[in-house]
């Protein structure tokens, strides 16, 4: 990732609720964008009723951080 970042003005984060693997780095992937001056857009894709509480604060905790923020409707 870090190699990358120098060259990328925007990193696109979708579907992180379906790619649960990356919700604890979530924090740690966002900080490491920033450093590099890339712009962070998050897409975390619907809150189902698979959605664990854990996963919400994690959601919650990296919301401010980003800079687009893209819910749904309902969100």
């Amino acid at each position: 990732l870090l190699e990358y970042l120098p060259g990328v003005d925007y990193l696109y984060l979708g579907g992180i609720f379906k790619l649960k693997m990356v919700l604890p780095a979530l924090d740690e992937i966002i900080q490491t964008a920033k450093k590099s001056n890339t712009k962070v857009v998050l897409d975390h894709n619907r809150i189902t009723n698979n959605t664990t509480h854990e996963e919400k604060e994690i959601m919650k905790k990296v919301i401010p951080q980003v800079d687009f923020y893209l819910p749904s409707k309902d969100e």
